[in-house]
């Protein structure tokens, strides 16, 4: 009986010791699934963050410094052709990446006051207007300033303020010629987005480490010894263990679908982008070919007396030739003569209609800059037209 008690005794401070033994490879094993959690999200977002960072200086890069230059940062470069140039690049960079919602030029004033010289927001998808010239920034970090100062690229955020909350990267733009900082590029990402995207590219790691985890629980619950029957232990455990690894594949089902769905935006985003840049070189090539068309019937001495005479009928028997060459080889189908006051003297398309005053926007651009103009505009009839 004693020898009994013994063993007895013996085998409860065994089974104690495998208990605490087994308790503490489990929690460290715990331990150290949060440190590579930890680690794996920050290994993620440098990761991210130095991916953004390259983007932006390629965006940089293609960038006229000297356009740049001829900006004002007020509301006077709304007339510039190069204000408008910059935004169109930069607006078609941004419709390319459907996770940036804001990419502009900011500058800073003699005084530290950081504006923005422009911003390729698009105002037609956005609920807020974008930013004019010359708006300031009252929001600017330090880094940012720093950046205007020193020249010092840099992705900083999430920081909030009045759009929202935001990781953005920003890369100084300097002049080759004086090294002068003439302004800097801001690309900014929601950060629930980026938060999303930081979880995505972490999760696979960091689900086999749980995995393992669960594996390695299990394996010392099945193989310690204990007095009773296993069983109530191996049920009490089941449940929580089920809850896990559903937890884990209904997570990493919800971050893939995510991946999914950003990878499919960008894509179509891709291809919107592609579209409209090739619309807008072929709308360009149209327009230089019309203005290669004008120019000798612009240049012809005879004409230009005729106009100052105001004789209609003698422009349509000298022009309506040349025209009806246009229309057959080129696809013209309008072709005006107005006088100094926008007054149409000639439809030489449709003769009998003329007197009225032409007011559409390249007509008023061509007035107001004393230079060729172009662009679509709505017709009468509701129909497209180049001019």
């Amino acid at each position: 009986m004693r020898i009994e008690g013994k063993a007895r005794a013996w085998a409860n401070r065994l089974l104690a010791t495998t208990r605490e033994r087994s308790a503490a490879v489990v929690l460290g094993v715990l331990v150290l699934c949060v440190a590579f959690t930890w680690w794996t999200v920050r290994r993620a977002d440098r990761q991210m963050r130095a991916d953004l960072l390259r983007q932006t200086q390629l965006i940089a890069w293609a960038v006229d410094i000297g356009q740049i230059r001829t900006l004002s940062g007020t509301r006077r470069d709304l007339e510039t052709p190069e204000y408008w140039a910059l935004r169109e690049q930069l607006g078609a960079i941004r419709s390319a990446d459907p996770r940036c919602r804001f990419i502009y030029l900011m500058g800073r004033r003699p005084d530290g006051t950081v504006f923005f010289f422009l911003d390729a927001q698009d105002d037609t998808t956005e609920s807020s207007p974008p930013s004019e010239p010359g708006d300031v920034y009252v929001d600017a970090s330090d880094e940012l300033r720093n950046a205007l100062h020193a020249g010092v690229a840099f992705v900083e955020g999430p920081l909030p303020d009045d759009w929202g909350i935001w990781v953005s990267a920003l890369v100084p733009l300097t002049d080759p010629a004086t090294r002068d900082i003439v302004a800097v590029l801001g690309m900014d990402i929601d950060a629930g987005v980026w938060k999303w995207d930081v979880a995505a590219k972490a999760a696979l790691p960091v689900g086999l480490m749980y995995l393992l985890l669960i594996g390695v629980a299990f394996g010392i619950t099945i193989t310690c010894r204990v007095e009773a029957s296993p069983k109530p232990v191996l049920r009490r455990l089941f449940v929580p263990l089920t809850a896990i690894v559903l937890l884990l594949i209904g997570g990493g089902a919800a971050l893939l679908w995510q991946h999914d769905r950003r990878k499919i935006d960008q894509g179509i985003a891709a291809r919107v982008g592609a579209v409209r840049r090739e619309y807008q070189i072929d709308l360009d090539n149209q327009a230089a070919g019309l203005s290669m068309a004008l120019q000798p019937i612009v240049a012809d001495a005879a004409m230009r007396q005729t106009l100052r005479k105001g004789d209609a009928g003698d422009l349509l028997t000298t022009w309506r030739p040349v025209f009806d060459v246009l229309r057959r080889e080129h696809s013209v189908t309008h072709f005006y003569f107005f006088d100094p006051n926008r007054l149409c003297l000639l439809r030489v398309h449709k003769p009998e209609k003329h007197g009225d005053t032409i007011n559409r926007f390249t007509v008023l651009e061509a007035e107001r800059t004393g230079r060729t103009a172009s662009g679509i505009e709505l017709g009468p009839l509701g129909t497209f037209t180049l001019r």
